[in-house]
């Protein structure tokens, strides 16, 4: 079955990268109920962060659509939390599977997939992925707990791993855990981030969201912690989309 995902109709949603792809992709499960789904297509529609009114999925993936197109409208079926299936939307392992069946039919652009394959040749043995989220998440969303850099380093000092990935939504947390882990690092070089820590508005991605730069990098960072044999993460739409793309990942340790 081929799905056409319409979404974000009216009103606009105050939603980024992750959270509109967390948001459209239940939605094709729910339709299918459990049927085979053959091809995906993600077609936003409210352009409120989106001057340009471009299909910022585009920007990502190889997609296009026909008379063959089954159209589904888009609506907020809950979210994941801190146990990782989430309330509402998937509510049990067998429905994450299908999420992650479904998943697996979208064509990542080549030139992405370059960069991806690039970095994850060097992940070494046991490569713990490691998503920093800081900054604006603990100013807009509390309620999901406030940690820093430290407590990440503090978590990753009582595991074990033989190679890091780091996806940072800050240079500063990435110098820092350089500092205190004595591993071999990997990090994707000249991404858009802020500088600090301590932002409480997304400056970087607001800024940038109408460009297929920040897209493309967010992926970028998202399929590599998709590539690693664990992860450690909080609650994160981005961090939630890596589970979905993995087929490797065998741990996921949470703050």
């Amino acid at each position: 079955m081929n799905i056409k995902l319409n979404a974000f109709r009216n009103p606009p949603v105050a939603a980024l990268v992750f959270s509109r792809f967390m948001w459209m992709m239940p939605n094709a499960v729910k339709y299918a109920n459990g049927r085979d789904i053959s091809n995906l297509y993600f077609n936003p529609l409210d352009y409120y962060w989106i001057p340009s009114k471009r299909n910022t999925f585009d920007w990502v993936f190889d997609q296009s659509y026909d008379d063959t197109y089954v159209d589904v409208e888009c609506s907020n079926l809950g979210c994941y939390h801190k146990k990782g299936i989430g309330h509402g939307a998937i509510e049990d392992a067998e429905a994450f599977g299908r999420l992650k069946q479904a998943a697996s039919t979208i064509k990542i652009k080549d030139d992405i997939l370059y960069v991806v394959n690039s970095y994850a040749e060097k992940m070494e043995g046991d490569c713990l992925g490691v998503h920093v989220r800081v900054g604006d998440m603990n100013s807009g969303h509390p309620q999901y707990g406030v940690y820093s850099t430290e407590d990440y380093i503090n978590k990753l000092k009582t595991l074990s791993f033989d190679s890091l990935f780091i996806a940072s939504d800050n240079f500063y947390s990435i110098e820092e855990i350089k500092k205190n882990i004595s591993k071999p690092i990997i990090v994707v070089d000249d991404l858009l981030r802020e500088v600090t820590e301590s932002y409480t508005y997304a400056t970087i991605q607001m800024k940038h969201i109408d460009s297929p730069e920040l897209w493309q990098q967010a992926f970028i960072d998202c399929l590599l912690l998709s590539r690693c044999s664990s992860m450690l993460c909080r609650v994160s739409n981005l961090a939630n989309a890596a589970q979905v793309f993995s087929s490797s990942l065998k741990n996921i340790y949470r703050l």
